[in-house]
């Protein structure tokens, strides 16, 4: 195991041997468990979510759900004007779209500068690479204030 002090986010492959002992040691000789070989296989491959398109025109939407959807498509509409929502909600594949940051974000522009620098020095950020095209979808960021407007948080929405 690395000295924790040497930690940098995203590089939790690079400890996959480790992950691997460990539950070797945990299971005391028995094979591992479905969830141990799931996390072995993050680790070693990293995550690939599939894209859920919205639910289809016969599809009942529960009550949260409803409220989400309502919010996407009011944040869809202010990202690409006139287009149709429900056309950015199907497929196989994510429309390209680009929502923009919240107005927090130039009331606080000082905060998200510092954010992001500390972000990218920590390795939790990247630049995108120029040679990979535009991405597909760029998520806006925020700033929430909470403790009486002295505490601030970079959030990013990926609804």
């Amino acid at each position: 195991m690395r000295d924790p002090a040497e930690f940098r986010a995203g590089l939790l492959a690079e400890n996959l041997p480790a992950w691997r002992r460990y539950f070797q040691l945990a299971n005391q000789g028995r094979p591992f468990s479905e969830t141990q070989r799931t996390v072995l296989g993050f680790l070693e491959h990293g995550v690939c979510f599939d894209f859920v398109g919205a639910p289809g025109p016969g599809e009942k939407l529960s009550g949260p759900r409803k409220a989400k959807r309502r919010i996407v498509t009011q944040m869809l509409r202010q990202a690409v004007p006139g287009c149709d929502p429900e056309t950015y909600l199907t497929g196989k594949w994510p429309h390209p779209v680009q929502f923009l940051n919240h107005r927090s974000t130039t009331e606080h522009a000082e905060f998200v500068s510092a954010e992001v620098k500390k972000a990218l020095d920590l390795g939790v950020l990247a630049k995108w690479p120029a040679e990979w095209g535009r991405p597909t979808v760029v998520n806006g960021l925020r700033v929430v204030v909470s403790q009486g407007g002295r505490k601030l948080r970079l959030c990013m929405n990926p609804m």
